[in-house]
This record gives C-alpha cells, sequence and structure tokens, in this order.
C-alpha cells in the first residue's frame, strides 16, 4: 500500500503552479501506479505460468548449501542460548 500514497503524493505535485511540479506529479504518479499494477498483478501471473512449466520436476534434495551444516553446528553447540530443545527429533 505505500505505493498508493506515494502515488497521491506524486499526484499533489500536479497542483503546482509551475509547470515542471505539475508534469512531474503527474508523470510520477502513473508511474508508480503502473510499477504497483506490474508488482500485484503481472508478476504473480507471470511467476506462475514458469511454474506450470516447470512443475514435473522434482524438488532438490537438501544439500549442505541448504544450512543442515549450520543445524549441526548448533546442535552441538555448548551455548547457553542455544537450547537443545530447538534440535531435539
Amino acid at each position: 500500500m505505500t505505493s498508493l500514497t506515494t502515488a497521491v503524493g506524486s499526484w499533489s505535485f500536479s497542483t503546482a503552479d509551475v509547470a515542471s511540479l505539475d508534469a512531474l506529479g503527474i508523470f510520477a504518479g502513473i508511474g508508480v501506479s503502473v510499477a504497483q499494477f506490474y508488482t500485484l498483478v503481472l508478476l504473480p501471473a507471470l511467476s506462475s505460468l514458469a511454474y506450470a512449466k516447470h512443475k514435473h520436476l522434482e524438488p532438490a534434495q537438501p544439500t549442505m548449501a541448504h544450512g543442515s551444516w549450520l543445524i549441526q553446528y548448533l546442535k552441538n553447540s555448548d551455548s547457553p542460548w542455544v537450547g537443545k530443545r530447538w534440535f531435539s527429533p
């Protein structure tokens, strides 16, 4: 919703007597509104199409790159800030 308030704030410049500020208010408001539309409507739609295209792939198995090394480190930690109950099986 910050885009909406930014667009309204930009459109407030369209009431200025200076022509350049007037144009800035109009075009900035339109630009922010278009960016919000792309973010809320177009981008999720396109990403769902990309997901549907690759839906048949199986998820990758977790490896050391997925943070399992960190969990092993925290399990073996003697720190009082890391409780063992968080990592019990």
